[in-house]
């Protein structure tokens, strides 16, 4: 009916692999300041995730202290 597609991804957002304490995390930085961190344990059951206003830093520095080296 005449409608414009959505794209797949989302321009505003820029995502980044991070690996803590050998786990895989993706930080996601999103243009309006809504980033967030996220990753799955072991055994694939539980998916984590850390949001913060623009602030990379302090969900790095968290998420370290959840993940168990």
């Amino acid at each position: 009916m005449g409608g414009t597609p959505v794209p797949q991804k989302k321009p505003n957002e820029m995502k980044e692999t991070i690996v803590i304490n050998g786990v895989e995390c993706v930080y996601t930085a999103d243009s309006k300041g809504r980033d967030h961190l996220d990753w799955v344990d072991e055994e694939q059951q539980i998916r984590y995730s850390i949001w913060a206003e623009s602030a990379k830093s302090d969900v790095l520095n968290y998420a370290k202290k959840m993940i168990a080296k």
